[in-house]
């Protein structure tokens, strides 16, 4: 089944001789204040991208790794303040990895 969140980013330029045109292909830019920038430096975790705002759209693989729960409004749309990421824990212990510490010193010979 597959399901989808809707983040508002902006798709058009704001500086330049092309002033309000759509950015090409699957471009976007997102202020630091929207859903979408909380839910990715926050939420998951992920590091803002080194060129900026501006290019998220080059980092979406990252969030490929991550596998998330969230409630869903009408079966299918995913309600976006209830996303979080699942824990990647195994269903089952893992080792331990610290020694316990013996209780009487060891015997020098």
């Amino acid at each position: 089944m597959c399901y989808h969140v809707i983040f508002n980013v902006e798709r058009k330029r704001q500086r330049g001789p092309n002033k309000g045109a759509i950015l090409p292909g699957k471009q976007f830019w997102i202020k630091r204040g929207r859903k979408f920038f909380r839910f990715w430096h926050y939420t998951c975790a992920l590091p803002i991208p080194a060129r900026g705002l501006t290019s998220f759209h080059d980092c979406m693989g990252k969030l490929k790794s991550i596998r998330f729960q969230a409630e869903t409004e009408d079966g299918k749309k995913l309600l976006k303040d209830t996303l979080r990421p699942m824990s990647n824990l195994a269903p089952h212990k893992s080792p331990t990895t610290s020694r316990q510490l013996p209780d009487k010193n060891l015997i020098k010979t």
